[in-house]
């Protein structure tokens, strides 16, 4: 018996193309859990604390982070958490698992919209482009709730298209209570569903009402969110929406479309050209001009290696809806906002070179290549068209996009913006240097930008005084914003510290951190006003240089005597 097992596992890995998508899934995996011993920052670590403070509390309320409806994709996290509270490798496992859960869905959903065995092997190349995706890694590693809503959106399409409803909505449930955003495209996907699958097919109205009566156990999760947000409406001292929005605004959001604000255009650049996306945009492009060309001279539709032409229609349309909804909220130029459209767009990036009049082996080589522009884009901002329209500042040896160069976020040149790639993480491998040699008490105080300065250094180790997700056994030193306006804690986009000039007493020593990602000249100049600098020292991280800077209290000027 054992012998034909693995004789069966010899088989199963002969076949290139599974292999391959193994291959996919393991790099994915390798990729992320590198990263073991990194600790979130900026909204990353809001979401890793609630997911900490949820193992702890056990309640539902617990699992809504972030002002989201979060349940559905904090309670993986949460499990895997009970095992060993406040470790952030128990989170990045769970993000493992439920990954490859993603990639093996848009494998799924791949090989439905292009059944052709002939392309196996570029399914599963596909499949590796999406794997090493800057985007989809990076979430995976800085926690958040769009994370969830990516994985648990494709395998809610995978098992709808697959006709496996019990699946679909149970993924759907996960998928509306991952975020806001997971709600809409649940709801987005089954409606264009049941009008192409059902209400367009052939065939008398009682075999429809047949097949729609399948489908009905489909509307439990957007009921579930319904009487959801009713009960949170009946519930004194607490938001229905996300920062207290109303349900007038969302909706008002929703159907209002104004392509001006600079903020759409910074998505439009983040969906389409970052990260050398551009390849496959060109290629969508190009497919888009020869079908409106063949379509102006009446000469059919073009065959896409077996697809079934609804499908297709689906998946287009579906696109197109994905990319309409993402980019209504004009909150912020955060590529994890988009997270959810990246692997339908490859998917639509496949079905066009389906379809133009090229050999196979040109389609598995645009392809192959794509794949390996996204993983090299994982490490450097190499890319030119985006460094082109976003500008780039100086961290070190290397260069990252300018997030903020054209629109008026938050700070500096960008905080959670710069997680379209892996190179922010350099900043938690900074801030643990300085730490480790500064060795910080309750009694340190720590001086930062105020633009900077989002939930930076929150609990330490006391052995080795890298940060740390552990409550207990701790240490705290004293965080101080350096700012010439008072932000307000607590909210986004704000600072997460006191104001140095709101402290009763200034502290006779301080240590400031300079992060290049603010430009930090208007926080000097307060600082020298009222300290002298003793000493500062570069720290180095792949390349990627921060400056800690230590100063002393400017003794008081005694008056002359007389």
């Amino acid at each position: 018996m054992t012998n034909e097992r693995l004789e069966a596992a010899h088989r199963f890995l002969r076949d290139p193309a599974r292999a391959l998508l193994l291959l996919a899934m393991f790099v994915f995996a390798a990729m992320v859990l590198a990263y073991a011993d990194y600790v979130p920052i900026w909204d990353g670590r809001i979401y890793a604390d609630c997911v900490v403070d949820a193992a702890s509390r056990l309640t539902f309320d617990s699992l809504r982070c972030g002002d989201h409806p979060t349940h559905g994709y904090v309670a993986w996290l949460v499990l895997a958490q009970l095992l060993s509270r406040g470790s952030f490798v128990l989170m990045l496992a769970a993000n493992v698992v439920l990954g490859v859960a993603a990639i093996f869905a848009f494998h799924r959903v791949a090989r439905f919209l292009i059944p052709a065995d002939a392309r196996s092997l570029e399914r599963s190349v596909l499949c590796l482009a999406f794997a090493v995706h800057p985007a989809l890694v990076s979430s995976a590693i800085q926690i958040n709730a769009d994370f969830g809503v990516m994985v648990f959106f494709l395998v809610a399409l995978a098992a709808l298209l697959e006709g496996r409803v019990h699946i679909a909505w149970m993924a759907g449930l996960c998928l509306s209570f991952s975020k806001e955003t997971g709600a809409v495209l649940y709801v987005a996907m089954v409606g264009l569903y049941v009008i192409l699958f059902v209400t367009r097919q052939q065939g008398p109205l009682q075999a429809k009402w047949r097949a729609g009566r399948k489908l009905l156990p489909l509307l439990l999760p957007p009921l579930a969110m319904a009487l959801y947000l009713f009960l949170r409406s009946r519930t004194p001292h607490t938001s229905v929406a996300w920062l207290g929005a109303s349900a007038s605004e969302l909706v008002l959001l929703v159907f209002t479309f104004d392509p001006r604000p600079p903020i759409f255009a910074n998505y439009l650049v983040l969906l389409f050209v970052v990260d050398f996306l551009w390849l496959p945009s060109l290629i969508v492009a190009l497919d888009l001009g020869l079908g409106t060309l063949r379509f102006l001279v009446r000469a059919g539709a073009r065959p896409t290696d077996g697809a079934d032409a609804t499908a297709v229609r689906f998946m287009q349309l579906l696109a197109i809806a994905m990319v309409y909804l993402i980019t209504r909220v004009p909150f912020g130029s955060n590529s994890r906002y988009l997270l959810a459209a990246y692997p339908i767009l490859l998917l639509v990036f496949a079905l066009s070179l389906s379809r133009l009049p090229i050999r196979r082996t040109l389609r598995l080589a645009f392809v192959s290549l794509t794949a390996l522009l996204l993983f090299v884009s994982n490490f450097a901002t190499v890319e030119p068209i985006s460094r082109r329209f976003f500008r780039t500042w100086e961290f070190g040896e290397h260069e990252m996009l300018d997030m903020l160069s054209r629109t008026v976020e938050c700070c500096g040149h960008g905080r959670d913006q710069l997680v379209y790639d892996l190179e922010f993480t350099a900043i938690h491998y900074l801030l643990n240097q300085m730490l480790a040699e500064l060795r910080p008490t309750t009694e340190t105080t720590i001086a930062i930008d105020g633009r900077a300065d989002w939930f930076l250094i929150e609990d330490l180790d006391p052995v080795t005084f890298h940060r740390s997700l552990r409550r207990a056994h701790t240490i705290r030193p004293r965080v101080v914003d350096v700012t010439t306006k008072k932000l307000s804690p607590g909210r986004f986009y704000a600072s997460s510290g006191v104001r140095l000039q709101d402290l009763p007493e200034l502290p006779a020593e301080l240590f400031y951190v300079s992060i290049p990602n603010v430009e930090d000249g208007q926080a000097m100049q307060l600082l020298t006003a009222r300290y002298v600098e003793v000493a500062h020292k570069d720290y180095e991280h792949d390349g990627y240089v921060a400056r800690l800077y230590q100063l002393a209290l400017r003794p008081v000027p005694t008056a002359a005597a007389r």
